[in-house]
């Protein structure tokens, strides 16, 4: 009968025991509650880099092309709507008269980016001389969720001023992502 007792007490100091087992689960659940509830703060943190990394990129992006745009300009001037100036008017390369303006509110509560618009007329600002009007940045480039803006154009002595470049989201424009306070473009063209 010896043997017998022996065998059953290896038996029984084998395995864990019914409360080893129910505090290593209860200790398992507690580290996935955490995890689990970070997991929202980590998605939103991520998404919130993405997006002030891709409205860096945004922003630099229009830099460049106002840049190209505007570095060879000719006979330019900045007019604006009476509390601003929002425009800049220009003959580009080609002898197009042209003229950038700012992003704007539309009637249906969406925003558009800043506007190149080419005229076949020397009248800027006709709609019945207009060749074309596009986005300066593609939707694609602009990611379809941002935009960029200006709130001040001018030009004096060679050089178009751009103040307050702002890239925002579609439809909250008051949430700034990325700005520049002030852009100088030299144009070599100049008067």
């Amino acid at each position: 009968m010896k043997k017998f007792v022996i065998k059953n007490r290896k038996r029984l100091s084998a395995g864990f025991t019914l409360a080893e087992v129910l505090i290593a689960l209860l200790i398992i659940l507690m580290v996935t509650a955490i995890v689990v509830a970070g997991i929202p703060a980590a998605a939103n943190a991520l998404e919130k880099s993405v997006s002030a990394s891709n409205a860096q990129v945004l922003l630099t992006t229009t830099v460049t092309k106002l840049r190209s745009e505007l570095g060879s300009a000719r006979e330019v001037f900045a007019v604006g709507n009476g509390s601003a100036e929002d425009r800049i008017c220009y003959i580009d390369e080609n002898g197009v008269p042209s003229r950038i303006s700012s992003g704007k509110k539309e009637d249906d509560g969406t925003f558009t980016g800043i506007k190149l618009t080419r005229y076949k007329g020397a009248d800027i600002g006709s709609d019945s001389d207009k060749l074309s009007e596009m986005d300066l940045l593609s939707d694609k480039a602009a990611n379809e969720n941002l935009f960029v803006d200006f709130r001040f154009a001018g030009y004096a002595n060679g050089i178009v001023t751009l103040k307050d470049v702002r890239v925002h989201k579609k439809n909250q424009a008051e949430d700034v992502i990325a700005s520049l306070e002030t852009l100088n473009i030299r144009v070599s063209q100049a008067d």
